[in-house]
């Protein structure tokens, strides 16, 4: 069973990827850091490594330009 969709062409340029890692990354440091809620912290943790490892190191697809199309 997939979680997420990367087929889905939302996801096919690079800059949203980023930005969606970006985003979890900064909200597990709010949680750490800011309200100390160990559950959120786990949560949002776990969110952001499966997102990175997701969205940035296996990404499934070849080179593409910012604008989401192929070089």
């Amino acid at each position: 069973m997939k979680i997420v969709d990367v087929d889905h062409p939302f996801y096919r340029p690079l800059w949203r990827r980023v930005v969606l890692v970006v985003a979890l990354g900064v909200w597990t440091a709010i949680e750490t850091f800011v309200f100390r809620d160990s559950t959120w912290m786990i949560i949002t943790g776990a969110l952001f490594v499966y997102a990175a490892l997701l969205f940035l190191v296996r990404w499934p697809h070849g080179s593409e330009k910012a604008d989401g199309t192929k070089d």
